[in-house]
């Protein structure tokens, strides 16, 4: 019987050790690289070229995105970092794809044991393909993630996400989600 109990105390020391190791101040750590992915599903407005009487016709559509990324805590909490966007849309019954570099920089707060939100804001060029014909433009992106840090090194969430290619007057809404880990 003794045995038993302290082989059960070992067992919550160990769980309460892995607990306090998966905490978002950890993630935070001046240092520190995380590798995540971000995807998000949007819903876009924008002004089309296209003028009726004294009405600008609105292209109204969805677009969902894919985003490999890497960031880097140059002091505690304050990361800078970038993503590569793989956006597929459709306006008004055409198709157009989006790929390009976006730099950003964001500040993780931390809230209790397992829990952060991670704001951040990326300005970068895109390239636009809307069903044959390209050109880049400017793309503006601001997303906060609320994480989930269940275990030590990794971490999901999901969060606002708000896009706008002020070139072509195109504003997309949105929520996305994250998975990741960090080193």
């Amino acid at each position: 019987m003794k045995k038993a109990t302290v082989a059960a105390i070992a067992v919550l020391g160990m769980l309460t050790a892995r607990q306090a190791a998966a905490s978002p101040e950890k993630m935070s750590e001046q240092g520190t690289f995380v590798i995540r992915t971000d995807t998000s599903l949007i819903g876009t407005i924008g002004a089309s070229a296209a003028n009726v009487g004294s009405f600008t016709v609105f292209d109204v559509g969805t677009m969902i995105a894919l985003a490999p990324a890497v960031d880097y805590f140059v002091i505690k909490n304050l990361s800078v970092g970038g993503a590569m966007p793989f956006q597929l849309g459709i306006a008004n019954g055409n198709k157009s794809i989006v790929w390009g570099l976006l730099p950003r920089v964001g500040y993780n707060l931390g809230f209790g044991e397992k829990f952060s939100l991670w704001p951040q804001f990326s300005m970068g060029v895109v390239y636009v393909n809307p069903g044959g014909g390209g050109s880049a433009k400017a793309l503006m992106r601001m997303y906060a993630p609320f994480l989930f840090h269940p275990a030590d090194h990794f971490f999901v969430g999901l969060g606002p996400d708000f896009q706008s290619s002020f070139e072509s007057m195109t504003y997309g809404f949105g929520f996305g989600w994250t998975i990741g880990g960090h080193f």
